[in-house]
């Protein structure tokens, strides 16, 4: 009804205080006063022809089940290159069902979503989405509901097209985020192969909105599965259907390029460039987790605790060569304050995991802090480079080792 008015006719619906729609509507013309009965009368009778037309469509829609208009995408094509709806659906029915594996959902949840991406896109060739095109989706919700279908499954239909604009929440079910994820990584990952991706503001599949739609479900989520696992996974299934690139390898590093830009933007209500900078440096896969710790920094700053560890572990980042990795030998200590920092540095290793997955980063910057004599203590008694080559990187392996354990917090040589 609201379509009708707003979208059609221009008309201004009226909503009570509560919200409910009301059986009025404000209209703006700038004819002759006199003539107002016969110009309200005449905007009365197109509104009602409308309406006419909504209520025949809705008729003639529910007389077929939501599930048995998906029989007609196997000749409804998506994009040229990518098939048609139909395989589409499919595609992401496997990427449902990957996502909702990894995040350790239960058999039932797991149904919900399968039938949720199944119904996804059903009202899509209704007469009432042809005739009102952004109704797509909110429809399909109503329609799914006339079905019977689980109220879970019916929201996650409307759900999963959110974000529809900017400023817009992702879904918020769990039903809607994983039914919504799996489409979106599908979609987006699909134009990428084929050479379909935004320039300049040219973005005819919303892509740009897509990416910031899977950056919202998994900043609100605290699933494990980061951006390269989930393009990883869409790019499976599509291998699957016979839909590859020759340089896969550099599809994926645009694709984790122009999710990671969107995270930036998200992450730019959070902190400061240099945080979000200092962060993303230590790797970026996990979303929840980079959230976590760009607030954590920033509520750090002016503290002595991340003053300590910007210091002493930007030194270590300067000189530390991670090519020759982190394999430290004891054998090859020379002096107490390489084996004390050794020492501390195991036990961090040991200690931070756990500190990082209890979600209470706080532990994390003070035990860094904490290393910071014995840091600063090995560069004033040892030589680093020493002419031993064997023992040379055996203390850049230690450094290694120390810019590994700080970096699942942030990289501090980024930070001003």
């Amino acid at each position: 009804m609201v379509r009708a008015m707003d979208s059609h006719q221009r008309y201004f619906p009226i909503e009570d205080d509560n919200g409910r729609l009301l059986p009025l509507f404000v209209v703006v013309h700038n004819g002759d006063p006199a003539f107002d009965d016969q110009i309200r009368h005449g905007h009365e009778r197109v509104l009602r022809a409308r309406l006419a037309d909504a209520a025949f469509f809705f008729h003639e829609d529910t007389k077929t089940s939501l599930e048995s208009k998906i029989i007609r995408f196997k000749d409804v094509v998506w994009q040229t290159k990518l098939g048609t709806i139909y395989e589409k659906i499919k595609r992401t029915r496997l990427v449902g069902e990957l996502i909702s594996e990894k995040i350790g959902l239960n058999k039932t949840q797991r149904e919900k979503i399968d039938r949720a991406i199944l119904l996804s896109k059903a009202d899509l060739t209704s007469s009432m989405v042809i005739e009102f095109p952004d109704l797509q989706g909110v429809i399909g919700r109503e329609y799914a509901l006339v079905d019977k279908e689980d109220t879970e499954v019916a929201n996650a239909v409307s759900e999963h097209y959110k974000p529809r604009f900017a400023g817009d929440e992702p879904a918020s079910s769990l039903t809607g985020q994983v039914t919504a994820l799996a489409d979106k990584i599908d979609t987006i990952t699909g134009c990428f192969l084929v050479g379909l991706i935004p320039t300049g503001s040219a973005d005819p599949y919303s892509l740009r909105r897509q990416a910031a739609g899977i950056i919202g479900i998994l900043s609100q989520t605290a699933w494990q599965i980061g951006i390269l696992e989930l393009i990883t996974l869409a790019i499976d299934t599509y291998t699957r259907a016979n839909i590859s690139s020759k340089n896969a390898d550099e599809i994926v590093a645009k694709l984790q390029d122009f999710i990671v830009a969107r995270l930036k933007r998200s992450l730019s209500d959070v902190g400061e460039p240099d945080t979000i900078e200092a962060v993303l440096a230590a790797g970026f896969d996990n979303v929840g987790e980079i959230i976590k710790r760009v607030r954590l920094i920033e509520e750090s700053k002016g503290k002595k605790e991340l003053e300590d560890t910007k210091l002493a572990f930007t030194r270590c980042q300067n000189i530390a060569d991670l090519e020759l990795g982190d394999q430290v030998s004891e054998g090859l200590f020379e002096d107490n304050a390489e084996k004390q920092l050794f020492i501390e540095a195991n036990r961090a290793r040991a200690r931070m995991p756990q500190i990082v997955e209890s979600g209470n980063l706080s532990p994390a910057l003070e035990l860094l802090a904490s290393m910071k004599p014995s840091i600063d203590s090995f560069f004033d008694e040892v030589l680093v480079m020493a002419p031993d080559q064997k023992i040379r990187a055996n203390r850049l392996r230690l450094l290694n080792l120390l810019v590994g354990i700080s970096g699942q917090v942030a990289d501090f040589s980024k930070m001003a």
